[in-house]
């Protein structure tokens, strides 16, 4: 019987009817998504689910597990990340990895192409995605580091956590529960989780934060939503919002420019003109429904199999019985 899943990766989506069945192995799967993708099989980051969290297989045992057993589901929608050679080699745990205090990042020759575009700066789909594209934005130490956007190390990750809970925390009469949805001791606990996304509370924080206007881009409607707009800062940066997930948007020249030669943080006086260019950006994303409609899809949750309508829904079930483990229908 065909297994129809959703496959997304950083440029393209297909849906998938007859080339998959339940019986498939995860290394004639790993095998088809390269050659689908593009994407060689031991760079490939494999993640599903809702909240999106990595498929965790044995690499061992690939050609033994099925889509089934590692917890792809029929209908499911599938990311595809390409992972970083360093990344493939050798990964330290995160208790690790360490912020230098200095270090000098590697400059490759720009592209004869000059031209100044949008660009997406595509982070991992971790549950912590908006915390690391405004790390990589606007982070000192990641300049320094000269890192790339899915390499933010996630010690920034959770040190932005960190600030949003404090905040929160400070100042209980702005972030009051009713903006909030939970009394704002248990949302400071809530959002230093790993699994817990953030979103326009968060970005309001930040851009406070770092006195920069704020802008993100929502891919299905095109919409421009701006944190900090009624503040005199100078300056401003834009992330990309594909209904469950954030990018970072820069501008660069050539289709992949190294980060040095890329433009993160804008003066405000360019914001309309830069604005113009990361929704033409958009446009074309959303004319390849590379977007997720959260009002619209069916989710199951994986706990007790309880069918729910949207992140809405989602969102309500998770915090009524505190199951946060979801999947497409």
């Amino acid at each position: 019987m065909a297994y129809s899943l959703r496959i997304q990766w950083p440029t393209g989506r297909k849906t998938v009817k007859d080339e998959l069945t339940a019986s498939t192995t995860m290394a004639d799967f790993q095998n088809f998504v390269a050659t689908l993708t593009g994407i060689a099989v031991g760079e490939q980051r494999i993640l599903a689910g809702y909240p999106v969290t990595t498929v965790n297989f044995d690499p061992a045992l690939a050609d033994k597990q099925t889509l089934h057993a590692v917890g792809l589901h029929r209908g499911e929608t599938v990311r595809i990340e390409k992972m970083a050679a360093s990344a493939v080699s050798s990964k330290p745990p995160s208790s690790q990895m360490t912020v230098p205090a200095t270090a000098t990042p590697t400059m490759a020759p720009p592209s004869s192409d000059t031209t100044e575009r949008p660009l997406r700066r595509v982070v991992p789909a971790d549950n912590s995605c908006l915390f690391r594209a405004i790390a990589y934005l606007l982070h000192p130490e990641v300049v320094v580091l000269g890192c790339s956007a899915d390499k933010v190390p996630d010690a920034l990750a959770t040190s932005l956590r960190t600030t949003v809970a404090n905040t929160v925390a400070a100042d209980p009469d702005t972030y009051s529960e009713a903006m909030l949805g939970k009394p704002p001791a248990d949302y400071a606990k809530w959002i230093q989780r790993s699994e817990s996304w953030g979103g326009g509370i968060e970005l309001a924080i930040f851009a406070h934060e770092y006195a920069t206007l704020l802008c993100a881009v929502d891919i299905q409607t095109l919409r421009v939503d701006c944190y900090g707009q009624d503040k005199d800062y100078s300056h401003c940066a834009f992330l990309i919002y594909d209904g469950i997930h954030y990018d970072a948007m820069v501008l660069g020249p050539g289709s992949n420019p190294p980060d040095a030669f890329c433009t993160r943080v804008f003066d405000r006086a360019a914001l309309d003109s830069v604005s113009v260019a990361m929704v033409a950006f958009a446009k074309e994303q959303q004319q390849q429904r590379l977007f997720t409609d959260t009002s619209g899809f069916e989710l199951r949750c994986l706990v007790c199999n309880k069918l729910l309508k949207g992140q809405t829904g989602a969102q309500a079930h998770a915090k009524e019985t505190g199951h946060m483990n979801f999947g497409e229908v």
